[in-house]
């Protein structure tokens, strides 16, 4: 990752942290962030034990209004979402849980499918 989009993804962190880029997310407490294609996902919970986690997506080029990703995803997850667990390449992203699920968007986050369940807790991620 470039150093540009690292800087762009800490700013995001520290915003949606101090509530200056909370619109429509359910808490401010931010584990993960990916730049995948022309959108940004980040991941929330309700704090450091995980409780009601999910991810969310938005414009990366104009500051704007979260949206939920819902489309083929629990309501919310029971564990955080961590940096390591969230990628992005292009237009696709991967995500891992501490319940051993991967799940995959090819559409930058706007549909998800489930990619793999049942396995031992995912910490990190990688595709190529």
């Amino acid at each position: 990752m470039n150093w540009r989009v690292t800087v762009l993804l800490r700013s995001l962190q520290a915003r949606v942290r101090s509530g200056l880029e909370r619109a429509n997310l359910h808490s401010t407490y931010s584990r993960a962030v990916a730049v995948c294609g022309e959108t940004v996902l980040i991941s929330t919970s309700s704090g450091p034990s995980g409780a009601k986690a999910a991810i969310y997506r938005r414009s990366l080029d104009r500051a704007g209004t979260f949206e939920k990703c819902d489309r083929g995803l629990p309501q919310w997850f029971s564990h955080n979402i961590d940096t390591g667990s969230l990628v992005a390449l292009k237009d696709r992203t991967v995500f891992g849980t501490s319940n051993g699920q991967i799940f995959l968007s090819e559409d930058a986050g706007l549909t998800w499918k489930q990619f793999a369940s049942d396995l031992p807790p995912i910490h990190c991620l990688n595709f190529s």
